[in-house]
């Protein structure tokens, strides 16, 4: 039996390939949602207060980014709403990490940071509901778990030795380095996943 579920694991090359890709997003997201306010402060020169309301506003857009990706996803498919996304994310912290563009220009773009990791969040769900069938609907959930998780877990150590290292702006250069690395899985994902990636697809395919 554990041999049997081992080879179904296995098997499930769309699943395991999304889990590196929550993999990916996460750490992402782990980096903008603690850094931000650092890099407004420490390579933007911005006064702590204006820094927190900023990050605050940030995250407030992103919450409701995440409505629009889910409509967009409804409306169309998830593979353009993760595609640009992770192109949005690629482009928004690398300039931010460049930490030379106006201040003002800075604190815009980080206004919309954490929408182009939560506005793909809707579509990346769609894609696991897409790859399951209903006896692997647990399994597979557990498996995307541990990718959110593992990055989480991941990111703290591999970006703090970063910021201690180099600074906060190959702190961001990293997070845009996430962002081509969940790019790239996102097209792989969705060659394995055929024709379940389109809106027609049942999670019974």
């Amino acid at each position: 039996r554990l041999l049997a579920g081992l080879r179904s694991l296995v098997s499930a090359r769309p699943i395991l390939v999304l889990t590196v890709l929550w993999f990916a997003s996460s750490m992402a997201a782990w980096g903008v949602r603690q850094y931000t306010g650092t890099l407004l402060t420490d390579g933007y020169g911005v006064g702590a207060a204006a820094a927190n309301l900023s990050v605050s506003a940030m995250l407030v857009i992103g919450a409701v980014v995440i409505f629009a990706g889910g409509w967009l996803t409804d409306r169309h498919s998830p593979g353009p709403v993760l595609l640009g996304g992770y192109a949005a994310l690629v482009l928004v912290a690398g300039v931010l990490a460049l930490s030379t563009i106006p201040t003002l220009a800075a604190i815009a773009l980080v206004l919309v940071l954490a929408a182009t990791v939560d506005g793909s969040r809707p579509a990346r769900a769609a894609l696991a509901d897409r790859f399951s069938s209903s006896d692997s609907v647990g399994k597979n959930f557990g498996l995307l778990t541990i990718g959110v998780s593992g990055g989480s877990a991941v990111a703290p150590p591999l970006l703090g030795m970063v910021v201690d290292g180099w600074g906060i702006g190959w702190a961001f250069a990293a997070i845009a380095g996430f962002g081509v690395l969940a790019g790239l899985l996102t097209v792989v994902v969705l060659s394995l996943a055929g024709g379940r990636a389109s809106p027609s697809a049942t999670v019974a395919d």
